[in-house]
């Protein structure tokens, strides 16, 4: 259908927590994307609906900056389970247990 005026508004509708109630019913998992953190509150509102929230960052495009923020929304319990995705690392790329060090102090340096 036609977008929404004002899309946020029907994040806080009733409608959307009976949605979800439903489709609990009906499902093991249920994933609801949402638009980065900041810019707008809708994950902050989704959020509520949510058992856990994943915090998707990608190497070499995460900026450190914003990793302090997801450690300050940790800290203040701001997000429900919040779970850390580490996407763009390739199969024997830089980033293991061994050199996660290295790696993080390469990419502060440049």
């Amino acid at each position: 259908g036609p977008t929404p005026p004002n899309p946020g508004e029907m994040i806080l509708s009733p409608r959307l927590h009976e949605l979800i109630k439903d489709l609990k019913s009906n499902y093991d998992f249920i994933l609801l994307d949402a638009p980065p953190i900041g810019p707008v509150a809708d994950a902050f509102e989704i959020n509520k609906l949510a058992d856990a929230t994943l915090f998707v960052v990608r190497v070499g495009t995460t900026r450190r900056h914003q990793l302090h923020y997801l450690n300050d929304l940790i800290k203040d319990q701001k997000l429900t389970n919040l779970c850390i995705v580490l996407n763009g690392v390739g199969v024997g790329g830089l980033l293991s247990y061994g050199t996660r060090f290295e790696y993080m102090k390469y990419h502060e340096a440049h």
